[in-house]
Formats: structure tokens, sequence, C-alpha cells
């Protein structure tokens, strides 16, 4: 029995819950617990960034990369 079953989330557990599954929140929860986290506004790096533009100069548009 998850523990959504059984009891009610912690608010920041229950968004977690609403996207993704019982099983994940319960990892994040035992490998986070008690820390704070703080997510960045980018999803990718720089760097990584950086090396995608360059691979593909002149076969994508500069307007689809702002997008």
């Amino acid at each position: 029995m998850s523990g959504s079953e059984m009891y009610e989330y912690n608010k920041v557990y229950q968004e977690l819950a609403d996207i993704l599954n019982d099983k994940d929140v319960e990892k994040i929860y035992k490998n986070f617990r008690g820390m704070q986290v703080n997510f960045s506004m980018r999803l990718y790096s720089r760097d990584s960034v950086k090396k995608e533009i360059a691979k593909q100069k002149g076969n994508i548009d500069i307007k689809d990369l702002a997008v």
C-alpha cells in the first residue's frame, strides 16, 4: 500500500504526486527529505545548448533558436 492510499501527502509532496506516481514521490522523499531544493530556470546546461547550436550551425534559423 502506498503512502497516498493511507495518508494525505503534505502539500509539496501532493504537488509532486499530481504529476508523478506514488513510487517516484516516495523515492524523492527518501532521497531529499529535510533538504531545501531549488530548481534552475534552465532545464539544460548552457554548455550543452552551446554545443547543440554549434552542431546545428547553418541548419537552423536563428528565429527557431529563440523559441
